[in-house]
């Protein structure tokens, strides 16, 4: 029986003892100098992401306040987004369009005169610029007079 008692009296005396002994050592060391305990602490943090980016309208939950998945934890404003989301379905309209006139099969005589109207402006460019040239041939035969006197 005696020895039960002992080895009760030594689970509590000896853990007691021990952080007596602990805290004198604390006590007597320099402030100044640094005191390393490693341990290891626990605790349940999630972080969370906005599935889009803007502006935070407003927040529906206080800090320290428990959550579930699916919460919503805060609104954001989406007119940016929206406005993307219009741009981005008139480009597939405009896309879309095009595409339909790309599988139309070329008509002939379309195509006939496009290549027509197209000679007839080379030809037009090309009489502008030797018009273009007989002016500069000009110039230069009027400087080189004007220059010789």
């Amino acid at each position: 029986m005696k020895k039960s008692k002992l080895i009760k009296s030594l689970w509590v005396l000896v853990p007691v003892l021990t952080a007596a002994v602990a805290m004198g050592i604390f006590s007597i060391l320099p402030r100044d100098k640094v005191f390393v305990l490693e341990g290891a602490v626990e605790i349940s943090v999630q972080d969370c992401y906005a599935q889009a980016g803007g502006t935070v309208e407003s927040v529906l939950v206080k800090t320290g306040q428990q959550v579930r998945a699916g919460d919503v934890l805060a609104r954001i404003d989406d007119r940016d987004l929206d406005s993307q989301a219009e741009q981005l379905r008139q480009t597939i309209e405009i896309q879309n369009a095009r595409l339909e006139q790309l599988k139309t099969p070329p008509n002939p005589a379309a195509l006939e005169a496009s290549y027509q109207a197209a000679l007839d402006e080379v030809t037009i460019r090309q009489e502008d610029l030797a018009q273009a040239r007989c002016a500069l041939n000009d110039a230069d035969q009027d400087l080189s007079r004007q220059q010789a006197l």
